[in-house]
């Protein structure tokens, strides 16, 4: 049985949790609109539709996609994929992972850059599959303009459609076998979905009110990105 500041706790925990998803939930369809909210397939496309989204490793699953014989698998957003799933498509597993992989891994990157104040590490990383955790070897990366008005919500929408389009190029690259990588040689700190609290939520919205981005819009740092099978890291200086 909780006790009454528990109790109390808990209940104010909800009820930021509750306030802050409704408003991430309109400006992601704002800025995804339509598309962002349905699947559009054309008629040579086969959907399989997963039983929860940790499910994608089970072995019906995994047969479908077998049957599938994909060249290449391309990910956003999915769960951890295990063997024999990683080993099916001969050209890799390749994902849109929404930070930068030598400062964020893991989930709500875009946020803990912003709660962190280092909103010139916010961007995209596409990445081939490793058993690991973002931690493959890095095709592109790529940063989105920042202006005053933005917080982590537009900034994971501006991510996530720069990061599609260089999906796009990366898995025309390497059908027609030009695409480059290399490795990953220190990955950044790893954040898992429950460090995530209704606490880091506000207090990151508070960051933004009192200008961690407006300020930063005046004065951007020139970040040095993992592009393309060059080496060079992240560097601020």
């Amino acid at each position: 049985m909780l006790s009454p500041s528990k109790l109390l706790e808990k209940i104010q925990g909800v009820t930021i949790q509750r306030y802050y998803a409704k408003k991430a939930k309109q400006i992601a369809q704002h800025g995804f609109g339509r598309e962002g909210r349905n699947l559009f397939p054309t008629e040579d496309c086969q959907v399989i539709y997963t039983e929860g989204v940790r499910a994608i490793n089970s072995r019906q699953y995994v047969k479908a996609i077998e049957e599938l014989q994909p060249d290449v698998i391309a990910l956003c957003g999915a769960s951890i994929l295990k063997e024999p799933l990683l080993g099916i498509p001969p050209r890799g597993v390749v994902n849109l992972h929404g930070g930068l992989a030598q400062k964020y891994r893991g989930l709500w990157t875009t946020l803990w850059a912003i709660y962190n104040e280092e909103p010139e590490f916010v961007g995209y990383t596409i990445h081939y599959v490793t058993p690991g955790i973002d931690d493959g070897d890095i095709i592109c990366q790529g940063r989105p303009t920042i202006y005053k008005d933005d917080n982590h919500e537009t900034l994971y929408v501006k991510v996530v459609k720069l990061g599609t389009e260089a999906m796009i190029k990366a898995i025309h690259d390497i059908q027609n076998e030009t695409v480059r990588s290399c490795p990953l040689k220190q990955g950044g700190r790893l954040y898992l979905g429950s460090m995530v609290t209704p606490a880091i939520v506000k207090k990151t919205w508070r960051k933004i009110r009192a200008g961690v981005i407006r300020d930063y819009a005046k004065h951007p740092k020139d970040v040095k990105l993992i592009e393309s099978g060059k080496t060079s890291l992240l560097n601020t200086s």
